[in-house]
Formats: C-alpha cells, structure tokens, sequence
C-alpha cells in the first residue's frame, strides 16, 4: 500500500502551491519534534528522508531535514535531559549528516522501497561509522537495536505517508473551491 503511495501520490508536482509545499515542509520538519517526544531515541529521519526525497525539491527538503534535526536535538538538550556535555552535542551535526546522507541515496533511486532500505542502510553506516571511530565499539548496532531502529522507521513511514496525503487532499479540495466559486 505504501509503496504504491510513494509511487503514485508522491510526485515532485503533486503539490503545486506555494503554499501546499510550505505546509508539507513544516510538518515534515515538525515531525522531528512530535517523534522525539513519542519515539524517543528513535527519529525515524531516514524515513523522513525517503518521503522528503519524493514530495520536496532538494531545497526545501534539505532545509525541512535540516529543521527536523535541530528541533530533535533542540528538545532533547531543553526537555528530555540530555547530557549537556560536548560529546552529546557533537551528535547533532553527526545525525544532521547522517539525515543528508540518507536524502542523497534516497533521491538517486527510483524504486520508492528500496530507496527507503538504501536510506536506512546508509543512515546507519554513518552513525556506525562514528560510533566506531569515536568509542571503538559497535554495540549500539547490535542486530536486535538496528531491528528497533528500522521497526520505529516503519512507523515513522507509516504515520507520516497519510499526513503527506492529507496536505495533497486538502490542497485538491481548495483548488476544486475556488473553480467551483469561479
């Protein structure tokens, strides 16, 4: 179901108003701060990722991507106790490169699913890669983690999707009042 949405509704040209672009764009960005809240640790930014890939242009989407990271981080540091030490704040560049990496895979395939898996996947190595470089030890990418993680994605998709959907059909609905006004 989600593929065939990913494919059919989320075109670059489903959202033909200024104003239908910048409601998607704040919502999506706006779900880095509602997921930080209700999923915790897991942001599923490749998620967003993916979606911001099908329905932004490269611009809107990086800044959206960009917004969503910087609110994550924003409550967490101000509202959920993150330690405020230099090392936990490096991980905000590191996630907002992580997110950009993943738009970049997403954006190069065509084939919406597994744009969404090479997002992830590449999401992940970074962070891992980090990780690794940083503490020597990949335990945080143990199997059942990863599997979490790529559990909370899905979810994030699945919420997400309906909410791009929404934006489209209310920007229909205006577009078919004003004809039928005219």
């Amino acid at each position: 179901m989600f593929a065939r949405f990913l494919v059919a509704a989320a075109t670059p040209n489903a959202l033909r108003t200024s104003e239908a672009r910048i409601s998607w764009q704040a919502l999506l960005a706006s779900a880095g701060a509602v997921m930080t809240v209700t999923l915790g640790c897991i942001v599923p930014f490749p998620a967003m990722a993916t979606l911001a890939s099908r329905t932004l242009s490269r611009r809107a989407a990086i800044v959206a991507l960009l917004a969503a990271v910087a609110l994550n981080q924003s409550i967490g540091f101000l509202w959920l106790g993150y330690p405020r030490t230099l090392e936990t704040a490096i991980w905000a560049p590191v996630f907002a490169l992580a997110t950009l990496a993943a738009f970049a895979v997403s954006e190069r395939i065509a084939a919406a699913p597994l744009a969404f898996v090479a997002s992830f996947g590449t999401y992940e190595v970074v962070l891992a890669a980090y990780t690794f470089a940083t503490s020597h030890s990949l335990a945080a990418f143990a199997p059942s983690i990863v599997a979490q993680v790529a559990f909370g994605n899905a979810i994030g998709l699945v919420v997400l999707c309906p909410v791009y959907c929404a934006v489209v059909a209310i920007e229909l609905s205006t577009d078919r009042r004003a004809e039928a006004a005219e």
